[in-house]
């Protein structure tokens, strides 16, 4: 008798395509190495001239040997004095497959395996979690208001792991953002993410029931709950987390307590992610700007401006966040091309004193923005 297909509805919500690993991720300094697909053989150690270089006593010289095959790249231990880890133990050979990570060590150094999505979701990653090595992935009441915010490294791990993940963080801190990149760099990156917030989950279960089964089974469902905590249809929140749709549920919450009125007994569940704002993070200011200077096609960087004004940028409140971020961009963008802050009030449409007002007023900024004699902005106009 013939076999037969599986039929669509039936089958595991996992990716089917070519997935290499391409690179590998030091978790514990952010280091990454890119390995070459044209290339067969890779080796970690502590010696100068290996493909991953480990500088560490507790390193053997050729550690560990990494061989690409079918299944994965296939790490081999070369007899090193203390070992390398694969799932918490220590592992002679195992396969490694993207999102995967293993040690090398007594004090290990943990890699993690990227393949080319999670290569291009690094970036962006560092940029709303931060480049910490520490990391916070678990219950929710296991972590207080001053627990860290996880590493890009174990954001990746925890998105093909699978769990249910619950966000919470302040209003513009790319919460939604990062579930994207969650969904895009997971096992169900082949079917299309289902996001909706309260006002779009429907309020009769057969409706709720045909969302779920057209559209979210086998996929990312992104639940912006957001600071409304009135609890959603008990109708639905059950079906969402029944085993037989397969979905990925990310709530995004701006405190534990709209997770625990919305979700109930299931947000308990769920791995807990925590944001920081942007305003906690001042090292990473002239990094966030530089980037969106550079995306707006801008002559600033923020190395040029005056000592006094990177001061301003760097302890300014960003009450607003991400979306802060994105408007001194766009008029310090507007500024430089201008030459003068009313030339630039002119191009942004607003008021000449509106714009005066909120650059030396709110952000705090001094003239000139810039020493150089030969800039000629930003000037009054």
């Amino acid at each position: 008798m013939a076999t037969s297909t599986v039929p669509e509805g039936c089958r595991a919500g996992t990716f089917e395509g070519p997935d290499i690993v391409t690179a590998l991720a030091r978790c514990d300094t952010g280091t990454r190495h890119e390995l070459s697909p044209a290339k067969k053989r890779f080796t970690v150690g502590s010696a100068p001239d290996r493909d991953i270089p480990i500088e560490s006593p507790f390193v053997s010289a050729h550690h560990c040997q990494l061989d690409r095959r079918l299944r994965g790249l296939h790490v081999t231990d070369q007899r090193s004095k203390n070992g390398t880890y694969f799932e918490s133990a220590r592992e002679r050979a195992f396969y490694l497959r993207p999102g995967g990570t293993f040690a090398v060590g007594a004090l290990p150094h943990r890699l993690l395996a990227l393949n080319d999505e999670m290569r291009a979701c690094y970036p962006a990653l560092i940029d709303i979690l931060g480049d910490s090595v520490g990391n916070v992935l678990g219950e929710p009441e296991q972590h207080g208001p001053g627990s860290k915010t996880p590493s890009p490294c174990d954001m990746i791990a925890a998105a093909v792991d699978g769990a249910h993940l619950l966000i919470q963080s302040e209003a513009h801190c790319e919460q939604d953002h990062l579930a994207r990149i969650v969904h895009r760099i997971s096992k169900l990156r082949a079917r299309p993410i289902v996001e909706l917030d309260r006002e779009q989950v429907p309020v009769d279960r057969a409706s709720q029931l045909g969302l779920l089964r057209r559209r979210a089974t086998r996929s990312t469902l992104v639940l912006d709950l957001g600071s409304d905590d009135t609890r959603l249809p008990t109708s639905f929140v059950s079906a969402v987390f029944a085993a037989r749709y397969q979905i990925r549920v990310i709530a995004l919450v701006h405190s534990l307590g709209v997770a625990d009125a919305a979700l109930g007994e299931y947000a308990r569940q769920m791995t807990y992610v925590r944001l920081r704002p942007v305003a906690s993070r001042p090292e990473a200011i002239d990094r966030l700007l530089d980037r969106l200077l550079v995306e707006r096609g801008s002559p600033l960087r923020i190395s040029q401006v005056t000592p006094e004004n990177q001061h301003a940028l760097r302890t300014y409140g960003w009450p607003s966040n991400f979306a802060s971020l994105r408007e001194v961009a766009d008029r310090l963008t507007a500024i430089a091309r201008a030459g003068s802050i009313n030339g630039a009030a002119s191009a942004l449409g607003i008021p000449r004193a509106t714009l005066h007002h909120w650059y030396s007023k709110i952000l705090g900024l001094s003239r000139p923005l810039v020493p150089s004699p030969s800039t000629a902005w930003p000037r009054p106009g």
